[in-house]
Formats: C-alpha cells, sequence, structure tokens
C-alpha cells in the first residue's frame, strides 16, 4: 500500500464519502452500525478516525472475539494488529489502521475499475 498517495486523497470529498461507505459495509458484516447521518458532511481523516474509534471501544466492550472478527474482514495482518494491541494508544492506532486499509480499497477499485 502506498500510504501517502491513499492519505492525499482525503482531500477529495467522494473519497471520503465512498471511504466511510466501505467502513460502514464492513463494521456491519460483523452486526456494528455506522452512523450514516455522517454520510453527507465533510469530514477530514482524523474525524474519520474518531469515529471508528469510538466504535472500537464499543466493540472491545463486548469481547475479543468481536473484535477478532471485524479485523479479520478489514484483513488488518495479524501481526500488524498484535503488535498494535500491545501499545498504550491501541484504539488510536487501530483506527489509523482500518481507516487506512479501507481507504485503500476504495483508492484500488478507483485506480482499476
Amino acid at each position: 500500500m502506498n500510504t501517502e498517495l491513499v492519505i492525499n486523497e482525503f482531500s477529495n470529498k467522494q473519497f471520503v464519502q465512498d471511504t466511510l461507505l466501505q467502513i460502514q459495509k464492513d463494521f456491519s458484516r460483523c452486526g456494528w452500525e455506522i452512523d450514516s447521518s455522517r454520510l453527507n458532511q465533510r469530514l477530514t481523516k482524523v474525524e474519520l478516525e474518531e469515529l471508528i474509534g469510538e466504535k472500537l471501544v464499543e466493540i472491545m466492550k463486548h469481547g475479543e472475539s468481536q473484535l477478532l472478527q471485524l479485523i479479520y474482514i478489514i484483513d488488518i495482518p495479524e501481526k500488524e494488529f498484535l503488535s498494535s494491541v500491545t501499545q498504550k494508544e491501541v484504539v488510536q492506532i487501530l483506527s489509523e489502521k482500518i481507516l487506512l486499509k479501507e481507504a485503500n480499497k476504495v483508492y484500488l477499485r478507483r485506480k482499476f475499475s
């Protein structure tokens, strides 16, 4: 993943909306809903990370298996996940990893469609 190219796309409103839709899709596959009212707002990368972080805190309260299922669906590599959960800022780190992974899916779909 070329992280810099993906991050640059966050200046594009449609890219941000498509990324939020991708996040909603993957979270809903685990039974977790992301607030769709935010779709019409102009969100920044940081705001998207905060939105993901809020949901991660909620998911973590329901147990490890819920979080692992989400990580599997989003396709965060096990090594990255394990290194994240040992950090003090686990929610912030995982939020960023999830956002970048979801944004990369949107970026690649746009590039090769």
